[in-house]
């Protein structure tokens, strides 16, 4: 067993802060080109799989919370 933890083991939150540190400081133009290149990179893993169409099947129920506050916006609505 260690005593002690080696001088480069850091805890998580600067561990995160770290990796996150070159993204900061980016422009909106900046991210928006990192964003479809991570989009488009995680769109070709997709392909990739053998269950690519499971995969572009699957969609996330809608919140039950969403569902009420969209009926409350209809109900808006149709009041006008």
């Amino acid at each position: 067993m260690l005593d002690a933890l080696p001088g480069w083991v850091i805890d998580n939150a600067s561990s995160v802060a770290r990796e996150a540190e070159p993204y900061v400081a980016l422009d909106p133009d900046e991210r928006a080109r990192l964003l479809v290149k991570l989009c488009r990179t995680a769109m070709s893993i997709a392909r990739g799989r053998p269950d690519s169409a499971t995969v572009f099947a699957y969609r996330d129920r809608t919140p039950a919370s969403t569902e009420q506050a969209l009926e409350r916006l209809r109900a808006l609505e149709r009041a006008k």
